[in-house]
């Protein structure tokens, strides 16, 4: 005879189980973890000087201020940096959602 209850406790670990993978799975796959930002829409602005370029980028655009603010602009807008900088230069800044 077969044991109806052990069949239907082995069926409700496989759900757990595989529900379990399926919340992880989408969880890792969130901007959270995977570093992906949501770029609302793209802004062109010419920044005078390194202390205004700075601190609008860290602050009204999102961008984590514990990177090189000058590198992550330049790899984001896969500009070349030349003697004179980023400096009376327009870029082209992402505006990010917040998170």
């Amino acid at each position: 005879m077969v044991n109806t209850k052990l069949i239907k406790t082995m069926y409700v670990i496989t759900l757990v189980i595989v529900f379990s993978l399926v919340v992880v799975a989408v969880l890792a796959n969130s901007s959270k973890f995977t570093g992906k930002k949501n770029i609302l829409r793209y802004e062109t602005v010419v920044f005078e000087n390194n202390h205004q370029l700075k601190e609008t980028i860290c602050r009204n655009y999102k961008i984590d201020s514990r990177f090189d603010f000058l590198a992550e602009v330049k790899r984001i807008n896969d500009i070349s940096e030349d003697d004179d900088g980023f400096l009376g230069k327009p870029l082209i800044i992402p505006i990010i959602a917040s998170n």
